[in-house]
């Protein structure tokens, strides 16, 4: 089960005592920006994309940091994944990861679910998630197929 808490301008996302995810909020020139750090695990994914959806209810422009992120689970990528469907219905609203740290970048080399040397990549469900992300550091490997 997990509990939240805030801790001066940083909500804290905790099973048991540990605390796995943290996320801090600015407005900057109307645009949120969220620094993440923690793992996004499966119990946690939930909180997460509630706070994304918290986000976008204030602004129509929000920035996400994730380079403090160790972590990120599959059920995290579809949350993400849901709220850019959801803000897709909306022309004005963007939703930017402005970095990912080198562990999740790491998971996306390791794991991913399709091969790159295919002419033409098949995704499934869970290989949009990783897909996605990894096209927004990587976009230079997806050109051309």
């Amino acid at each position: 089960m997990t509990t939240r808490r805030m801790k001066g301008n940083k909500l804290e996302i905790l099973c048991g005592e540990e605390v796995i995810l943290s996320l801090s909020e600015k407005m900057i020139e109307n645009e949120m920006h969220i620094v993440v750090s923690g793992e996004i695990r499966n119990e946690v994914a939930h909180e997460f994309e509630d706070e994304l959806m918290a986000a976008f209810s204030v602004c129509k422009v929000v920035k996400v940091n994730m380079s403090e992120v160790t972590y990120i689970a599959s059920i995290a990528m579809k949350a993400l994944l849901s709220v850019q469907q959801m803000i897709d219905e909306d022309d004005e609203a963007m939703m930017i990861i402005t970095h990912i740290s080198p562990e999740v970048n790491q998971i996306f080399e390791d794991d991913l679910p399709y091969s790159l040397d295919a002419p033409i990549i098949e995704l499934t469900n869970e290989g949009y998630g990783i897909w996605y992300l990894d096209s927004l550091d990587n976009l230079e490997r997806y050109i051309g197929k």
